[in-house]
């Protein structure tokens, strides 16, 4: 197996490959108790990226998730329609991920509620948020 279960508080992940597009094959029962995702540095190319992106949208008991320093760019509307998935993220990491205004855009319309209520932390630094992008996350 690609991913092992590690005893803590809560189900959390090994990671045993370097692919982040294995994250697509996890069975179903991870997809239903995963809680935190940290793929942050990975280097994950964009298959791997949108391969993740794919993959997010069953992961419906996600709180946590880093994607910071993945190389998101022009792949940030797939990551939009992939949160509005996550209902239940309070935390959501996505420093360094060469996104514009208009991804970051896209994004705060799909963190609006209904689509995630819980969300507490939400980290966009080293991205071009820009005036429209600052515009639409203070909404």
């Amino acid at each position: 197996k690609e991913f092992t279960r590690v005893p803590s508080k809560g189900p959390t992940l090994t990671r045993k490959t370097s692919n982040p597009a294995q994250l697509s094959k996890l069975p179903p029962e991870i997809n239903s108790c995963l809680q935190s995702l940290h793929l942050s540095h990975n280097l994950a190319s964009s298959r791997g990226v949108l391969a993740i992106l794919d993959a997010l949208g069953r992961h419906v008991s996600l709180t946590s998730l880093s994607l910071a320093a993945l190389p998101i760019g022009i792949e940030a509307k797939s990551l939009a329609k992939a949160l509005r998935g996550t209902t239940r993220l309070q935390t959501l990491d996505l420093s360094a991920t060469k996104i514009d205004a208009k991804a970051v855009t896209a994004i705060a319309e799909a963190l609006t509620p209904p689509w995630s209520p819980s969300l507490t932390s939400l980290n966009f630094a080293r991205n071009s948020v820009g005036d429209e992008g600052a515009a639409a996350l203070a909404k």
